[in-house]
């Protein structure tokens, strides 16, 4: 009897000590989990900042002079930079050395790409962006350094391509120049034009509907070519013909590369396919110094659709534009959207303006568009981004396009 008892006291506090190495164990395991969700917070905000930064940087490529690298440099380290890391806590320390230029995707056996280098030419269209490439971002840990473990790197890397040799394809609005001799036509970057052409009176910058040749007349043949490609055969197009036969359908038509759907035009597959819309809706009622593009590609890369109550009339309400339109959802810009609010259109003369003559089309303007029109006589809001050919497309012809990420 004794002996049970002693041995029975032997076993006291048994539990106790299991108790004790079970929560230091699952302490480790839980300070293991919260270490690896920092790192992976971590990464994947470092990685956000070298795809902001390579996207960036890529648009710059749209003109190849002496001062891409440079430009290039600049504002892929400023889009990146303003991408925070270690939550929030810190900004990423990209370097010039980081960002690189390329003509292809050539790599070796484990995928490191080759010759990227920190100039640029005609052939170059891919820039690479990889922050502390060579001294990668050391992350302190909070419980891993009980096993000696401190700090942990972290790397990442984006490459974007701009694409040099978008199409493009005209749309039937002429836009006219005072001064076809000056430098871009004397028309300004970012600045918005407006206006209704009229014989005898337009002034810089005003637009017209017009009509190619070999295009069909009549209002439906005008909706048609606004919702659809528009005219991508230009090679005959160096005379235009003043258009008169409009109506709200080509309101309509405009309507929908901002993901606006209204009769005939009924938002569902088969149109968003036929009529693709823009991959953003967002729409702009008044300009800002230097113009609004760099917003409109940040909508585009992220599909924001249209907000009605963004564009609101002279009562302060939201504009009821024709057809009463339904209005195209962010999946529905990932699924359908396409580049459709960067647009090529003829440049005439603003004193050759007529209904009776032919009217030589004396270039091509890149415009963004900026907003629905309200009805077929309704103000017409263009952003000028350049003259085709001359920093707003390659030399095959192209307007400004957008680059993607491709690794």
């Amino acid at each position: 009897m004794k002996s049970s008892s002693v041995q029975l006291c032997r076993q006291k506090g048994a539990i106790a000590v299991m108790t004790g190495i079970t929560i230091v164990v699952l302490i480790g395991i839980a300070g293991l989990v919260l270490d690896l969700a920092h790192l992976y917070i971590v990464k994947t905000e470092l990685q956000n900042a070298a795809d902001a930064c390579a996207l960036s940087a890529a648009r710059e490529l749209s003109t190849i002079n002496g001062s891409t690298v440079m430009r290039a440099t600049s504002a892929g380290i400023t889009a990146g930079q303003r991408n925070r890391v270690d939550f929030q806590s810190a900004v990423p320390d990209i370097q010039d050395a980081d960002i690189t230029f390329g003509a292809n995707l050539d790599a070796d056996a484990n995928g490191k790409l080759l010759n990227f280098t920190r100039s640029a030419d005609k052939n170059t269209q891919y820039v690479r962006c990889a922050p502390h490439e060579t001294q990668a971002m050391s992350v302190m840990t909070w419980f891993m350094r009980a096993l000696g473990k401190y700090e942990s790197s972290m790397t990442a890397e984006a490459t974007a391509k701009y694409p040099k040799a978008a199409p493009y394809c005209g749309v039937p609005l002429a836009v006219c120049t005072k001064n076809v001799a000056a430098a871009n036509m004397n028309f300004e970057v970012g600045k918005w034009y407006s206006g209704r052409l009229e014989a005898g009176t337009a002034e810089q910058g005003n637009y017209g509907w017009i009509r190619f040749p070999n295009q069909d007349t009549g209002t439906d043949a005008l909706s048609e070519i606004i919702a659809g490609d528009g005219q991508c055969d230009l090679s005959s197009a160096t005379v235009v013909f003043q258009n008169t036969g409009v109506s709200n359908g080509a309101a309509k038509a405009w309507n929908t590369r901002f993901g606006l759907y209204g009769s005939p035009y009924k938002k569902d597959a088969a149109n968003m396919t036929a009529y693709k819309p823009d991959q953003t809706g967002w729409s702009y009622q008044n300009p800002v110094e230097g113009g609004v593009y760099d917003d409109f590609v940040s909508r585009h890369d992220n599909h924001v659709s249209y907000d009605p109550a963004n564009i609101i009339d002279s009562k302060g309400k939201p504009v009821d534009y024709p057809g009463t339109p339904a209005i195209a959802s962010h999946s529905d810009l990932v699924t359908y959207g396409s580049d459709r609010r960067m647009v090529s259109m003829p440049i005439i003369d603003c004193d050759s303006w007529s209904a009776k003559k032919e009217m030589p089309v004396v270039g091509w303007a890149c415009s963004l568009m900026v907003a629905p029109m309200e009805d077929a006589n309704g103000q017409i809001r263009l952003e000028f981004r350049g003259i085709v050919g001359n920093g707003c497309g390659g030399a095959g012809g192209g307007v400004v396009g957008f680059p993607k990420l491709v690794r």
